[in-house]
């Protein structure tokens, strides 16, 4: 690490940034620069040029420095992200070596500006909040398709944050499929196989069951959408999510994908639903009393 410390360029980055950037520079063999020259690209190839080498290998070594300068690219596109996202309380020394390692090996692969985001975000949420984002999210993302992203983003808008004092979790709320107007607007079922596939989402739409729920750890439990709020008596320690949850990986994406919001939403499908389940479950509890 100290070898390379002299030839790390962190102006301006911040403490917590900089703990990062040495991190994976100690751990990844990868040297970030603020401000990399392409002087040094162009030298590169200007030496091999002039050599006396073969055709064929002065072609290899060229094609070499240009996709070795794409992915350098890649990764500081995403780790500057990441940077911008870190928050005080960021401890990147407790990134799992291994979950590093991946991360950056991917991340040289990830070319266009709103994947990068995406990864960028990702690595400062586990900076954030280490052992948080999962390894097969890694591999998840790294399957997905213009189609899927779609998709998932249009599962996110269809989402709510439930949280008490203790936790919180992001949930797609998706009832009365074959009937939602929103849901037939935003969703089909086609899609939501391929995101259950590619392991962001459980889903149940059988004719009989009841539908998942999601249990909290302390109550009240309050149920947010963009800045509308639904609160649920304190007598209910879960509440009815219906026929799609997320998966672990599915949460945390959830999480950092800015999705749309879906006009009228809240209040048309979600407010009506958990309001009808509270009737039904008081008036349960009030028969049992008898």
């Amino acid at each position: 690490m100290d070898e390379n410390k002299n030839i790390i360029d962190v102006t301006g980055i911040g403490q917590i940034g900089c703990s990062l950037i040495e991190r994976i520079s100690e751990l990844c063999g990868w040297i970030y620069n603020k401000n990399p020259k392409v002087i040094a690209k162009n030298s590169l190839i200007e030496d091999v040029k002039k050599s006396n080498l073969p055709s064929d290998e002065k072609y290899m070594l060229l094609s070499n420095i240009n996709r070795i300068t794409k992915e350098y690219y890649n990764q500081k596109n995403i780790l500057s992200i990441a940077v911008e996202h870190l928050n005080d309380s960021s401890r990147p020394d407790d990134v799992d070596i291994s979950w590093l390692n991946q991360f950056m090996d991917k991340a040289r692969l990830v070319t266009t500006e709103q994947a990068q985001i995406i990864w960028g975000k990702l690595l400062a949420e586990e900076c954030n909040n280490p052992n948080t984002v999962p390894k097969s999210l890694l591999f998840i993302l790294e399957q997905m398709d213009g189609e899927d992203a779609k998709a998932f983003t249009e599962v996110c808008s269809c989402s709510v944050c439930i949280s008490c004092k203790e936790d919180e979790s992001y949930n797609p709320i998706i009832h009365d499929f074959s009937a939602g107007h929103y849901y037939k607007t935003h969703l089909s079922f086609d899609s939501l196989l391929r995101l259950e596939n590619l392991g962001l989402i459980k889903q149940d739409m059988g004719m009989f069951k009841a539908g998942f729920a999601t249990g909290m750890n302390s109550v009240p439990i309050v149920a947010s959408y963009s800045n509308k709020q639904f609160a649920f008596p304190e007598s209910c320690t879960s509440i009815p999510v219906d026929r799609v949850i997320f998966t672990r990986s599915g949460g945390v994406l959830c999480k950092i994908i800015d999705a749309p919001i879906i006009e009228g939403f809240f209040e048309s499908q979600c407010v009506p639903y958990w309001e009808e389940w509270i009737k039904n479950n008081e008036r349960d509890s009030k028969r049992e009393r008898e």
